[in-house]
This record gives structure tokens, sequence and C-alpha cells, in this order.
């Protein structure tokens, strides 16, 4: 692929899941979620807003890097089988937003951040088979993510009982998860995420 090709296509769809993420951000152009998200416990470890957005701008340059490598690669069986993961770390990063603030349900998003862990996983595995740089790329996302999964098991341990959850469902399911600890559990707990839905 074109290396002008690859930097619009990464670009694009990384810009496309930021703003579909800034739309539904506890920022005060979005009072709703604002006021939401204040309200609800948060674990102490919960990194201050600032620094959250400051790791995700380094993390997106990162993810973009990994994705544009993988493009510009030469054609292969390998390189489909990491852009695959690549993309669903991107779609998530898109969806993530809209299932914790738009739709309030800190199960589902918990589940969500488990499969972007898996995702995560799978891309620095897959990559390193291509492109050594770009899985090297992947690795502080795979740390950040991880770090997430925590926050967000514990968000929604901290509010399950709360009813805080909207959209006339309760916040969280009434029974905890298994432990998102491997991919094969992922799957599992997303399947039933989904069927419950």
């Amino acid at each position: 692929m074109r290396k002008g090709t690859a930097v619009l296509l990464v670009g694009g769809a990384i810009a496309a899941a930021t703003l579909a993420g800034r739309r539904y951000s506890p920022r005060p152009q979005h009072p709703e979620s604002l006021a939401w998200y204040d309200s609800i416990e948060k674990p102490v470890f919960t990194p201050p807003p600032a620094a959250i957005g400051a790791v995700w701008g380094v993390l997106e340059v990162l993810l973009g890097i990994t994705g544009y490598r993988l493009l510009t690669a030469p054609p292969s069986k390998e390189r489909t089988r990491a852009l695959v993961p690549w993309s669903l770390i991107v779609a998530g990063l898109g969806t993530h937003s809209w299932l914790f603030f738009g739709r309030k349900r800190l199960d589902q998003s918990m589940v969500l951040v488990g499969g972007l862990l898996a995702s995560s996983i799978a891309s620095i595995l897959t990559a390193a088979r291509v492109d050594k740089l770009a899985a090297k790329a992947g690795v502080p996302l795979l740390a950040w993510v991880s770090c997430a999964s925590l926050l967000a098991e514990e968000t929604w341990r901290l509010n399950r009982k709360t009813g805080l959850g909207g959209s006339g469902a309760p916040a969280v399911a009434a029974h905890r998860p298994p432990a998102l600890t491997s991919a094969e559990e992922t799957v599992r707990a997303a399947r039933r995420a989904l069927a419950r839905a």
C-alpha cells in the first residue's frame, strides 16, 4: 500500500474513533456525562483527567505507528492477521465512551475493556511476525489497557448496587462476571453480555 494512502486510512480511523469517544466524554461540553461521572464512585487509583488525556495522545500516536507499519508492510496472511486485532482496538476505543458515558453501562464497558486487553495482546503477537517496531509500539497500549481493566472492574464493583446505569437498565449486572484474565474468558464474558443485551 502506498504510504500516503496508509497515512490517510490510519489517521482517519483513529480520528473517527477519537471523535466518537469525545461525543460522550465527561467534559464541560457534555454536562450530563460530566455530572454522571462525578456522581459515581471511583477507585483511589483513578488517574486525573488531565493525565488520561495526555496518555491517550501518546497512545494514539503509537497506535497510528502500528497501523501504518502494518499497512505499508508487504501483503501477506500474517499482515492480514495482524490488522484484525489492530482494527478491533480502534473500533473498541470508539465504542467505550458510548457504553461507559453514553449508556452508563459499567458492566458492558468492563467486558469491552477485557476485549481490548485481548486484542492488544493479539495485536502485539501477530504484528511481531510482520514488523517488530509495529509490535513494540503496541506495548504501551497493552500496559495502559491492563491498568484500565483493573480500573473498569473496580469501578463496576464500587457501583454495582447503586443503580447508576441509566437507559432503564440496572447499572451493572447482579452477579460478578469471571475475572477477565485470559482471551478465552474475555470471549465467554462478551458472549454472555451480548446474550443478556
